[in-house]
């Protein structure tokens, strides 16, 4: 008499079958999986005026008239490259082209990432009319008190792990930045606003 298989597999194995394939769409993307929000079956296209075809690092053979980096080191290149704010990733390839620029369009198969976030100096995001946004991971709200500050140097990264934050509102004489649930920044010397990538 076969004896039943009492194991997680045996139990569950359209779990593994599902963890497999999600591992592998992980796999597919590997430099834009740390720390980094990747945008799948969401291309960013070239610009109406070309594509991004010169920088550090850049190899033009891969995608003739195209910047192109190793998938494993292209968020690293990226930022090296002062014309490259996004990258656009075909999950079939083991690179990624550089893109100037960050319009988002549905493609299937394809992944993307905005190495450098929409930021405007000397503009605030303030609070929405509804109220200012005071809660979400990590969140303290003592700093500013009713509202929701992160580190500065992590407030982009806790900003993506908090569902209600889509901004952030950074004042030049602080060492944080405080969350927002709103986009609409207007004019305020000495602040920083950020649009936090989340599409």
């Amino acid at each position: 008499m076969m004896k039943a298989d009492s194991s997680f597999a045996g139990r569950h194995p359209h779990a593994l079958a599902f963890t497999g394939v999600a591992l592998a769409m992980l796999l597919a993307t590997p430099a834009l999986a740390r720390g980094h929000h990747v945008a799948v079956d969401k291309a960013i296209n070239c610009r109406d005026s070309g594509c991004l075809a010169t920088g550090p690092g850049c190899n033009t053979t891969a995608v003739p008239g195209q910047c192109s980096y190793p998938k494993d080191r292209a968020v690293e290149l990226c930022r090296q490259n002062a014309q490259c704010v996004a990258l656009n990733c075909n999950t079939a390839r083991s690179d990624c082209q550089a893109r100037s620029n960050r319009k988002r369009t549905p493609w299937k198969g394809m992944n993307s990432i905005v190495v450098r976030p929409l930021t405007f100096t000397d503009e605030a995001v303030n609070c929405a009319a509804s109220g200012c946004l005071a809660r979400g991971p990590g969140c303290d709200t003592t700093a500013v008190p009713g509202q929701c500050s992160y580190p500065a140097d992590r407030a982009v990264e806790l900003c993506r792990e908090n569902p209600d934050c889509v901004a952030l509102n950074c004042n030049s004489a602080r060492s944080d930045c405080q969350a927002r649930s709103t986009r609409v920044h207007t004019p305020w010397k000495g602040m920083k606003s950020v649009i936090v990538d989340k599409d």
